[in-house]
């Protein structure tokens, strides 16, 4: 988690379940986030 000074940040795990469909394991370096609306987003892990 990620606290900046005058904007907290917190994880809500309501939320995100909320907005992501699933979470694709393309290798062991790399991973697809789907969002609700088709959205993909690839992460090097």
């Amino acid at each position: 988690m990620r606290v900046c000074n005058n904007h907290p940040m917190e994880y809500d795990d309501t939320l995100v379940r909320q907005i992501i469909e699933c979470v694709v394991v393309e290798s062991k370096e790399k991973i697809k986030v789907v969002f609700i609306g088709s959205t993909e987003i690839e992460m090097v892990l």
